[in-house]
């Protein structure tokens, strides 16, 4: 099956065994209780100002979701890059700076500090799978 994401919109054959690889990781991080923060897209109920410091969400779901999709993922580099945007995002809504001129309504720093943790995490299990990753991603 095709993937999209080429370059000129040239289609990229889908990589059927890294999607799973990276799924079967994204799904053991979604399972671990310490980042239940980032599971789910955050809602406006949630933090009614998120989207005005974030303009591209990204929580684990939408990545599990992305491994089983139409395209799913070129690369396990492409995949990092969603799972570092979590950590962005955290960052740039939670992270306290005083110099601000808008500051976000309900920031919390430990979320920041657990998205840090939550992409250590997922290298740490890239790491672990390597061997895996290797036979399955050509990049």
């Amino acid at each position: 099956e095709e993937g999209g994401g080429g370059v000129d919109g040239e289609a990229i054959p889908r990589n059927r065994r890294l999607d799973a690889t990276l799924k079967e990781i994204t799904d053991s991080m979604i399972e671990d209780s310490s980042y239940g923060a980032f599971r789910k897209p955050v809602t406006k109920k949630v933090l009614s100002d998120y989207r005005d410091f974030v303009s591209r969400p990204m929580d684990m779901g939408l990545i599990a979701r992305k491994c089983v999709g139409t395209a799913g993922y070129a690369s396990a580099e492409d995949w990092m890059t969603d799972v570092r945007l979590i950590e962005s995002n955290a960052k740039a809504y939670h992270k306290v700076d005083n110099d601000a001129m808008v500051k976000p309504a309900s920031p919390d720093p430990h979320i920041a500090t657990m998205a840090q943790w939550l992409v250590n995490a997922f290298q740490k299990a890239v790491e672990s799978r390597a061997g895996d990753l290797q036979r399955v991603d050509p990049h």
